[in-house]
Protein backbone atom coordinates (compact mmCIF):
# COMPACT_ATOMS: atom_id res chain seq x y z
CA UNK A 1 0.00 0.00 0.00
CA UNK A 2 1.35 3.43 -0.96
CA UNK A 3 0.75 6.25 1.43
CA UNK A 4 0.18 9.66 -0.14
CA UNK A 5 0.91 12.27 2.49
CA UNK A 6 0.52 15.99 1.99
CA UNK A 7 1.07 18.85 4.41
CA UNK A 8 -1.32 21.74 4.57
CA UNK A 9 0.20 25.19 4.88
CA UNK A 10 -2.33 27.45 6.64
CA UNK A 11 -2.62 31.17 6.19
CA UNK A 12 -2.25 31.63 9.97
CA UNK A 13 1.52 31.16 9.60
CA UNK A 14 1.81 34.03 7.13
CA UNK A 15 4.55 36.60 7.08
CA UNK A 16 7.80 34.86 7.88
CA UNK A 17 9.77 38.00 7.18
CA UNK A 18 10.54 39.94 10.31
CA UNK A 19 8.47 37.65 12.52
CA UNK A 20 10.73 35.63 14.79
CA UNK A 21 7.90 33.39 15.99
CA UNK A 22 7.16 32.29 12.42
CA UNK A 23 10.82 31.54 11.63
CA UNK A 24 10.01 28.13 13.11
CA UNK A 25 7.36 27.56 10.42
CA UNK A 26 9.74 28.76 7.73
CA UNK A 27 12.23 26.05 8.71
CA UNK A 28 9.52 23.39 8.73
CA UNK A 29 8.20 24.42 5.30
CA UNK A 30 11.74 24.54 3.88
CA UNK A 31 12.34 20.95 5.05
CA UNK A 32 9.17 19.49 3.53
CA UNK A 33 9.43 18.54 -0.17
CA UNK A 34 7.60 21.08 -2.34
CA UNK A 35 5.57 18.32 -3.98
CA UNK A 36 4.01 17.54 -0.59
CA UNK A 37 2.64 20.99 0.27
CA UNK A 38 -0.95 22.22 -0.14
CA UNK A 39 -2.43 25.54 0.96
CA UNK A 40 -5.41 26.40 3.11
CA UNK A 41 -6.89 29.61 4.44
CA UNK A 42 -8.19 28.55 7.89
CA UNK A 43 -10.90 31.12 7.21
CA UNK A 44 -13.17 32.52 8.27
CA UNK A 45 -12.05 31.54 11.78
CA UNK A 46 -8.42 32.64 11.53
CA UNK A 47 -7.26 36.21 11.19
CA UNK A 48 -4.17 37.94 9.86
CA UNK A 49 -3.51 41.62 10.52
CA UNK A 50 -6.95 41.78 12.16
CA UNK A 51 -8.73 40.58 8.99
CA UNK A 52 -10.57 37.28 8.63
CA UNK A 53 -8.81 34.91 6.28
CA UNK A 54 -10.63 33.37 3.35
CA UNK A 55 -9.75 31.47 0.17
CA UNK A 56 -8.98 34.91 -1.30
CA UNK A 57 -6.09 35.08 1.20
CA UNK A 58 -4.28 32.27 -0.59
CA UNK A 59 -2.35 34.77 -2.73
CA UNK A 60 -0.55 35.97 0.41
CA UNK A 61 0.21 32.37 1.34
CA UNK A 62 1.55 31.78 -2.18
CA UNK A 63 3.79 34.84 -1.82
CA UNK A 64 5.20 33.57 1.47
CA UNK A 65 5.83 30.09 0.05
CA UNK A 66 7.56 31.74 -2.91
CA UNK A 67 9.80 33.58 -0.48
CA UNK A 68 10.74 30.37 1.35
CA UNK A 69 11.22 28.34 -1.84
CA UNK A 70 12.93 31.10 -3.86
CA UNK A 71 10.38 30.67 -6.63
CA UNK A 72 8.09 33.10 -8.39
CA UNK A 73 4.44 33.22 -7.29
CA UNK A 74 3.45 31.68 -10.65
CA UNK A 75 5.87 28.80 -10.15
CA UNK A 76 4.56 28.30 -6.63
CA UNK A 77 0.95 28.28 -7.85
CA UNK A 78 1.88 25.67 -10.45
CA UNK A 79 3.52 23.49 -7.79
CA UNK A 80 0.50 23.72 -5.47
CA UNK A 81 -1.98 23.08 -8.29
CA UNK A 82 -0.01 20.04 -9.42
CA UNK A 83 0.09 18.74 -5.85
CA UNK A 84 -3.69 19.01 -5.67
CA UNK A 85 -4.04 17.17 -8.97
CA UNK A 86 -1.78 14.35 -7.73
CA UNK A 87 -3.75 14.08 -4.49
CA UNK A 88 -7.06 14.01 -6.36
CA UNK A 89 -5.83 11.46 -8.90
CA UNK A 90 -4.52 9.15 -6.20
CA UNK A 91 -7.85 9.35 -4.41
CA UNK A 92 -9.89 9.03 -7.63
CA UNK A 93 -11.41 12.51 -7.26
CA UNK A 94 -12.34 14.51 -10.33
CA UNK A 95 -11.25 18.17 -10.21
CA UNK A 96 -12.43 21.15 -12.16
CA UNK A 97 -9.42 23.38 -11.45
Amino acid sequence: MRLFTFYSYPGTTLSFRGNQENEYFKKIIADIPKEKILTESDGPFATYLEKSLSPLSISETINELSYVWSTTPNETEDIIENNLRVLAKNNKVKLSV
